[in-house]
């Protein structure tokens, strides 16, 4: 797919996120922005387009811009007892705008008067023959090349490794990877491309199939009343 329609598609999924950010306790939001001090956190849905256009020109060593996720609980499904569940995104260009993308997700951790963040670097395979020469998801202890450390990995344990393979063959199966690793798929991101589409009903059969195929889901071929998939688009090479 082309570069156009991973950004038509993150600005509607932070879109999404920025009102629901917004919408979310004061006290966990205070939370989330100490925990994540020297960041900015985009909080104005009508910036999302600029910060995302300016994520393309930010060097690695830059502050990132964090774009607050959605929320997928559905109306009522939220108990007072829930832990918040708090999760941001920033976009990286490792090689250049022309290269494939990574991204930095950061999960809120919230334990009663224990707040920290979990920060997981999804990134492109780096340079041939290299340990990690395959695209791969791994800890991180900081946001940025340049610093903003967030203190919940202890010193005991790397972040390196493990480097979990994931099987994204572009930008958009990486954006995929991440948002589905934190929403799941029934119910989750396959809910929120259907309520992110509603009118484009193309586009979310689109986006669904593009998932369905990166997780090794089958779909039904079509005309077909027996469910059975279509090995040719499950196979990937």
């Amino acid at each position: 797919m082309p570069d156009g329609d991973l950004q038509k598609l993150m600005k509607l999924y932070a879109v999404r996120g920025v009102r629901n950010w917004n919408k979310t306790d004061d006290a966990v939001r205070r939370g989330v922005t100490n925990c994540l001090s020297g960041s900015v956190i985009v909080d104005n849905e009508h910036r999302v387009r600029s910060a995302l256009e300016q994520s393309k020109r930010s060097s690695a060593d830059a502050s990132p811009q964090l774009f607050p996720m959605p929320d997928t609980y559905e109306k009522g499904q939220r108990k007072r007892s829930d832990r918040p569940r708090i999760s941001l995104f920033t976009p990286k260009y490792p090689g250049g705008i022309q290269s494939h993308m990574a991204f930095v997700l950061i999960s809120f951790v919230s334990f009663k008067d224990d707040r920290r963040c979990l920060v997981f670097r999804f990134e492109p395979a780096d340079k041939p023959h290299s340990s990690h020469a395959y695209p791969h998801v791994q800890l991180s202890r900081s946001l940025s090349r340049g610093g903003i450390p967030v203190g919940c990995v202890p010193s005991w344990l790397p972040d390196s490794y493990p480097a979990f393979p994931v099987p994204a063959r572009d930008s958009m199966e990486m954006f995929l990877s991440m948002a589905v690793a934190v929403h799941g798929f029934e119910g989750g991101m396959k809910r929120l491309l259907g309520e992110m589409f509603e009118e484009r009903p193309l586009d979310v059969r689109k986006y669904v199939k593009k998932l369905e195929n990166l997780l090794g889901i089958p779909h039904p071929t079509p005309g077909s009343s027996t469910g059975t998939s279509d090995s040719s688009e499950r196979n990937r090479p």
